[in-house]
């Protein structure tokens, strides 16, 4: 039994652990024969017995001996072809020795972070990367500067000033108020300014609507010169020593009583300042509007 459990694992058809099973099996059945028939046998038989157990056993560790040895054989005999086998695979799956030295290490591709603090230490370094900030500082040479937070993406909203208008109830009531008499008025706007000259028409409306003689019978422009006129001035006959004093019953003493008394109730307009000033060269049935720049915008 033996020597048919060695000839097996030794052609490869059951593997080594097994077979050491087998030998350990096979000499556990001799032990288990000979102790059942010490009770039937003689002694001449059991002496018998005894000497086939110890010649198995003595066969059977020769024979594992045998099969370990014949491993280690296998072994030295298989490292050689093992080595040619690798020797003949490892050139085709390396990269070719050039790529070694064009392909830069991962390490100095990613580069390492730093972090540079301070004041007036960037200028001549090159930022790379995504989602850098710069925080706490802005110049804006001849540009606007965002209020707030810069990081993001701040917006700045440059908005035009709003349009000047009178409110109806002012046109209406000044309107309604000045028309018992019959005045001259003469009204005009900076040239090229197009909020002006919208703002001037509200005031146009108020001579139109009282049927004052309007001269020119439309806004009329004039060039700024110096100093940009800013706000609204009435011109009307009067004098100033520290007070206005002026014809009540005049075309432009009417209007001025008209204007200030629904002052009282009304803003004419809430972004624009309206002086009304007295002149001597005024005469008593005319009156000037000036429309200036918006203040807001100045």
């Amino acid at each position: 039994m033996a020597l048919v459990i060695a000839g097996v694992a030794a052609s490869g058809v059951i593997l080594m652990a097994i077979t050491h099973t087998l030998f350990a099996v096979a000499l556990l059945v001799v032990l288990i024969s000979v102790t059942a028939l010490e009770y039937e046998r003689t002694t001449s038989q059991l002496r018998a017995a005894a000497v086939a157990l110890l010649v198995l056993i003595i066969v059977g560790s020769l024979l594992v001996w045998l099969d370990v040895w014949l491993q280690c054989k296998k072994s030295e005999q298989d490292q050689p072809v093992m080595t040619a086998l690798a020797s003949n695979i490892l050139p085709h799956i390396l990269p070719p020795s050039w790529a070694l030295y064009k392909t830069r290490p991962l390490a100095r591709q990613l580069g390492t972070a730093s972090i540079v603090k301070g004041n007036g230490n960037i200028v001549g370094n090159t930022i790379e990367g995504n989602d850098n900030k710069v925080i706490g500082w802005q110049n804006c040479p001849s540009g606007i500067c965002a209020g707030g937070d810069i990081n993001g993406s701040p917006s700045i909203n440059n908005y035009d000033s709003p349009q000047r208008h009178l409110s109806p109830e002012f046109i209406k009531e000044v309107s309604s108020c000045i028309s018992r008499v019959k005045g001259k008025v003469g009204i005009h706007a900076p040239m090229g300014n197009t909020e002006a000259f919208t703002y001037a028409q509200d005031w146009y409306k108020i001579f139109k609507d009282a049927h004052w003689d309007i001269s020119p019978n439309f806004v009329g422009a004039y060039m700024e010169t110096g100093r940009v006129t800013v706000g609204t001035t009435v011109t009307f006959n009067g004098t100033w020593d520290g007070a206005a004093r002026y014809d009540h019953g005049s075309a432009g003493g009417i209007l001025v009583d008209c204007a200030f008394a629904e002052i009282k109730n009304t803003v004419p307009s809430p972004y624009d300042n309206v002086h009304f000033t007295p002149s001597e060269n005024a005469k008593p049935d005319e009156v000037a509007v000036t429309v200036g720049a918006e203040p807001r915008s100045n």
